[in-house]
């Protein structure tokens, strides 16, 4: 055989074993995904191309990490709502206030 075509064999070989299938930002944790939400995003893009790279586990970290994020902000919101109900349920403006101490003053 021909040195260049054993080299030119190799090197399609060598090629293809380096191919790319993890997608743009893979082979990262979930934790990773979550402090890195544009990476995320591309990487959940570069999944749902094909619905056989939704079996890789860089798009199921990925899936993983979106889920994680989008609980963490419904969390977050539900706990400054409650914060914020609280705060209001303490709060009496100043005329009603005054109207009030006035209305139980005169009645005692």
């Amino acid at each position: 055989m021909d040195k260049r075509f054993l080299m030119l064999a190799f090197s399609v070989i060598l090629i293809a074993g380096c191919s790319n299938d993890s997608g743009p930002y893979g082979n990262h944790k979930v934790s990773w995904y979550t402090t890195h939400i544009k990476a995320d995003n591309a990487e959940l893009k570069w999944c749902s191309n094909d619905f056989k790279r939704q079996k890789l586990n860089s798009c199921r970290d990925a899936g993983s990490a979106y889920g994680k994020i989008v609980a963490d902000s419904w969390a977050s919101q539900a706990k400054e709502l409650q914060q914020q109900e609280k705060s209001q349920k303490n709060y009496i403006p100043k005329g009603v206030r005054e109207r009030l101490k006035a209305l139980f003053k005169n009645s005692e």
